[in-house]
């Protein structure tokens, strides 16, 4: 039947999260969260999701990039724009980039004045075809 979640396969979704008090409304919420660090597990044929700390975010990308099947990471749009991160851009472009229209909530609802967008890396598609990012300077 076209468009029915039969025609999708299931997949496990667990999550990390270093937090404990997020680990527990995560588990309140019927999640599988554990409490630890991402960066110390492998990420070998998975498909990952993050939302890393903006000041180790490099890191996490780079992880991603390294290990995971596909990697989706929610980046502020500033991301982009750094000499130190341009070589990162020039040798692992994203596969796609979906820049948010509406600024998301994070912890009690609330949101800054960043614009986001998912940076998504995907190993199937190491190739980037989409729209071409240049930068100057």
């Amino acid at each position: 039947m076209q468009g029915s979640r039969e025609a999708f396969p299931r997949r496990r979704v667990r999550g990390i999260e270093k937090d404990p008090e997020l680990v527990k409304i995560a588990k309140s919420k019927g999640l599988d969260v554990v409490c630890g660090d991402g960066l110390a597990v492998s990420w070998k044929g998975l498909d990952v999701i993050l939302n890393p700390p903006y000041k180790d975010a490099e890191t996490w990308v780079r992880k991603g990039i390294e290990e995971a099947e596909s990697c989706a990471v929610l980046l502020r749009l500033g991301f982009l724009a750094s000499r130190k991160r341009r070589p990162l851009w020039e040798k692992h472009p994203p596969s796609r980039l979906v820049v948010l229209s509406k600024r998301p909530a994070f912890i009690n609802g609330r949101t800054d004045a960043c614009d986001y967008a998912w940076f998504i890396w995907e190993r199937k598609s190491p190739v980037y075809t989409g729209v071409r990012i240049s930068w100057i300077g």
